[in-house]
């Protein structure tokens, strides 16, 4: 049974390995969705095949915000808004012409992540678990290519610690969507 995962990413990568590599480096902004979470500054890098059709390939993305805080214990204050993650994808793109959409499975954890109106919570922190990423992307043909890309991550495995005022008690498990708008500049293939 372990054998059939191992045959199917065998076929995925191999042929891609005689491929030309390109090399992409994003940068913009992103936030967690549903709810008054910050914006904060996004960044991406990807190395995969440059091969016609489906391109596999890694991919690094990070949300580099501020860091939340503790939750004000007196109603009506507020805290420190924050959303720091890091995901490490295995990544599929599918590219024709210069439009291209890309899915990938992955490690991802939060680090930091609070509402700006934290007074009725704790941050929310999170282990090493489950990342799921889709993206759109446009680019230039030109070399080097240009591109506008937008996407949502999901992160899993995220957890509240301890309770303030009338808010939430302890929660585990949880999952937060981010979406993100990146500027992307692609090398080689």
């Amino acid at each position: 049974m372990r054998a059939f995962p191992l045959a199917i990413a065998s076929l995925v990568a191999f042929p891609s390995l005689a491929a030309p590599l390109e090399v992409e480096v994003g940068g913009g902004i992103g936030r967690v969705l549903y709810g008054s979470y910050p914006w904060a500054p996004v960044a991406s890098a990807r190395l995969g095949s440059s091969s016609p059709g489906f391109r596999p390939g890694v991919r690094i993305f990070g949300a580099a915000g501020p860091a939340g805080g503790d939750a004000a214990l007196i109603p009506g204050a507020t805290g420190k808004a924050g959303y720091q993650a890091l995901a490490f994808l295995l990544d599929l793109r599918y590219s024709r012409s210069f439009v291209y959409a890309s899915g990938g499975v992955g490690i991802g954890q939060v680090f930091s992540l609070q509402r700006s109106l934290s007074f009725e919570q704790f941050q929310l922190t999170g282990s090493p678990n489950l990342a799921l990423q889709a993206n759109l992307g446009v680019r230039t043909s030109a070399y080097p290519r240009v591109g506008l890309e937008t996407g949502v991550t999901m992160f899993s495995g995220i957890k509240r610690e301890g309770r303030a005022g009338n808010g939430p008690g302890p929660e585990t498990d949880i999952r937060r969507l981010a979406g993100h708008l990146l500027f992307t500049l692609a090398f080689g293939g």
